[in-house]
């Protein structure tokens, strides 16, 4: 039976509603939030796909600019638009799920892009391995500039050994499952339920966390994802919260330090990810955010250790970066 959001995004765009015969093997999730200069690129990306049985489903989350043009601009028929008024990116995809059909599941941010192969190699893999329902790839940070050399490689089934199987108490350390290059099974979109919508930096790692105690998930190594990094976003407000370290305390708690296929998260790595992190946040405030906050994280990073003279150092160099008015570096950089 065909949800109610399905039946009425269809009936919003003037189609009746698809019959259970057409369904095709991948639905994509793909949530727009005035995406009109992206888009493109990124349906143009899924159509090139040499994997053909696919519904691109994009949920216009209450744009107002002229993403639903864009996506009606394309006349293929696999590519299926719904508008609602804005609701933020957890709950759009949740309606995206709710509406898809399909064996498999993928989803795709409205401004990222496809290497032609992955939906093919990722629905191989899952075929020749029934014990696993989670796939994801490798990506390419990119800034929209030509990547011949991306389109040009090929793919392969490899797959990167350390983020393949029970990979719980790796998740829990970070999150390496980039949205866009995810594909899973329905069975598995149907134990996991919803995304949680408490903060869009970070539910999609809650998510992917709660899937990797469910399923043996597989990596593949090789780069099939074009994640586009916005110059806009640097300049963007500085959070007060230290959302990646709530996380990390969240899904502690949700889910404890043991996985029954897993084992354990490793302690000493995760408090080294915790210094890091709480570096991190402490270093982009007082570079270019809340001077006050800042100096308050350093202040305890310093009294509590450890690496008190690297944090002092550290704090200096981020004085420096704000007199200057230059950007703090990335999390890595501060290590």
């Amino acid at each position: 039976m065909l949800s109610a959001d399905l039946a009425q995004g269809d009936a919003a765009e003037g189609r009746p509603p698809v019959s259970a015969a057409s369904v095709p093997r991948v639905s994509i999730v793909v949530p727009a939030y005035n995406a009109a200069g992206v888009i493109a690129a990124t349906i143009q990306s899924v159509l090139a796909s040499t994997f053909t049985d696919f519904e691109l489903i994009v949920l216009d989350d209450g744009s107002t600019d002229g993403t639903a043009e864009v996506v009606r601009s394309f006349n293929d028929p696999r590519i299926r638009l719904t508008r609602h008024a804005n609701r933020g990116m957890s709950a759009t995809r949740n309606a995206g799920l709710r509406m898809s059909r399909s064996e498999f599941v993928a989803l795709l941010d409205a401004d990222d892009v496809w290497h032609p192969e992955k939906l093919a190699l990722q629905v191989a893999l899952l075929e020749q391995h029934p014990e696993v329902d989670l796939c994801f790839t490798e990506f390419q940070a990119w800034h929209g500039e030509p990547a011949e050399a991306f389109f040009a490689r090929r793919g392969d089934l490899r797959t990167e050994d350390r983020l393949t199987g029970w990979i719980y108490p790796l998740m829990v350390l970070t999150n390496f499952t980039l949205p866009s290059s995810v594909l899973y099974r329905r069975r598995l979109a149907d134990r996991l339920g919803p995304f949680r919508c408490e903060d869009h930096q970070t539910d999609d790692w809650e998510y992917f966390t709660r899937a990797s105690r469910l399923t043996r998930v597989a990596k593949l190594s090789t780069p099939l994802v074009l994640y586009r990094q916005s110059a806009s976003s640097l300049s963007k407000r500085v959070p007060r919260r230290n959302a990646t370290e709530d996380m990390r305390s969240q899904l502690l708690a949700r889910f404890g330090w043991q996985c029954p296929h897993g084992g354990a998260v490793n302690r000493a790595e995760l408090r080294r990810r915790q210094h890091l992190g709480r570096l991190r946040h402490a270093d982009v405030h007082v570079a270019r955010g809340s001077l006050g906050l800042g100096l308050l994280d350093f202040a305890r990073l310093i009294a509590r250790g450890p690496r008190r003279h690297a944090a002092a150092m550290t704090l200096a160099k981020s004085l420096r970066r704000r007199a200057l008015g230059l950007l703090p570096r990335s999390a890595s950089a501060i290590a």
